[in-house]
């Protein structure tokens, strides 16, 4: 573990030099035709290396949250952005929690109805050790947070 904290703190100096850790940002998405988007954050490269840089805090925080199936159809890993056909899901989201310096990942199913042409984000309700997930409706808004 150690050894990979190193490696990616080295990898991730080179490739961001040295920048400061960076507020969560959910990446902007346009609606698509004939697809339901659901979009999470913090599961990218960029962003586990940029996590692995963050100074340990006493505090809690959500570190990402994100589809990872759809109707047990595993996504893509590395991805914040699940594209689906529309219809009825189940949609299993993990979420990421650091509490007191230590890290804790939840899963849960969220079952959703998702409309082809929308734009659905993914939002945490963090609860202890646990995240209930919930999502928002955000085709045609202006501002994605």
């Amino acid at each position: 573990m150690l050894e990979r904290r190193l490696l990616l703190a080295v990898f991730g100096g080179a490739v961001l030099g040295g920048c400061a850790p960076a507020p969560v940002r959910v990446p902007a998405v346009a609606p698509e035709a004939g697809m339901a988007l659901v979009v999470g954050w913090g599961n990218t490269m960029d962003e586990t290396v940029r996590e692995a840089l963050t100074p340990m805090q006493e505090s809690s925080r959500v570190s990402k949250i994100y589809v990872a199936r759809a109707n047990e159809r595993e996504i893509a890993r590395g991805t914040n952005v699940a594209r689906l056909a529309p219809g009825n899901y189940d949609l299993t989201v993990r979420c990421g929690l650091y509490i007191s310096l230590r890290y804790f990942e939840d899963t849960k199913v969220v079952g959703a109805r998702l409309e082809a042409g929308r734009v659905y984000q993914l939002h945490p309700q963090p609860d202890g050790r646990r995240c209930e997930p919930y999502l928002e409706d955000i085709t045609g808004k202006s501002t994605l947070n």
